[in-house]
């Protein structure tokens, strides 16, 4: 489990089931110019610890994710388009209460899973054209059990239909929770950008920048390795190479 407070040394059972579902509207962008996606699951749960020789119920687990994404194509291509991405996810400081609110993903088992890497964000969540997407400040939906409330917004433009294009974007998310030791809301904010050609058929060469702005979240040394003050704001630059083969 990712929250304050661990089980214990105490062998330890979990039951855990993920219930939700994904929807979507034009998300091909056949239809119109609007499309929605988006997704709400719960991860409900009981933990249950070994105690002279009795499984006993500790821990409910109670979570839950929500994601909402709303896409306008103002012009010709896929590429003349503003889009905006919402994230939720419900988050918890201990289980001294009984309780676990935060959201468990296939991270806590060390499968890489709940990555959010569509969101169009480079620093704030993870980019899905890096080698290592687990370096951005919010690699798990379940923000280390704390949870999040945040989002993205881009407006990417074809200068030259299917040769030529960009991107800007803005990013920004507090915790749900305020991280322990002098630490606040605010995860922070970012600002991005890309260009990029088509060289041919899936074939593109693209160039990426991003700065992030840390916010109060950081100065908690539980969030930044044990160091007592907050890091010096994160910046990334890099050039791409996209080729898909069949």
């Amino acid at each position: 489990m990712v929250c304050t407070d661990s089980p214990g040394a105490d062998p330890y059972q979990a039951d855990v089931f993920w219930l939700g579902s994904f929807f979507s509207r034009n998300e091909d962008m056949m239809w119109d110019n609007w499309s929605v996606t988006g997704f709400v699951n719960a991860n409900l749960g009981t933990v249950r610890q070994l105690k002279s020789g009795t499984w006993t119920k500790t821990v409910d687990i109670a979570g839950v994710a929500a994601n909402l994404r709303v896409n306008y194509r103002y012009g010709q291509t896929e590429q003349d388009a503003i889009t905006l991405d919402a994230l939720y996810s419900s988050g918890d400081n201990g289980i001294e209460d009984g309780t676990y609110s935060g959201v468990l993903t296939g991270n806590n088992w060390g499968s890489p899973g709940g990555i959010f890497i569509s969101s169009g964000s480079y620093l704030l969540f993870p980019h899905g054209n890096v080698v290592n997407r687990l370096v951005a400040a919010v690699n798990d939906i379940a923000n280390r059990g704390n949870g999040l409330t945040g989002g993205t917004l881009n407006l990417s433009k074809a200068f030259i239909p299917h040769r030529w294009y960009g991107k800007v974007g803005v990013a920004s998310a507090f915790s749900n929770v305020e991280a322990s030791g002098n630490g606040g809301f605010i995860i922070g904010s970012e600002v991005n950008g890309m260009t990029g050609l088509q060289l041919g058929p899936f074939m593109n060469v693209e160039l990426h920048g991003a700065f992030m702005s840390l916010g109060d979240y950081y100065d908690s040394p539980a969030t930044n390795g044990g160091v007592a003050e907050r890091p010096a704001n994160p910046w990334t630059a890099f050039l791409v190479f996209k080729w898909l083969m069949f």
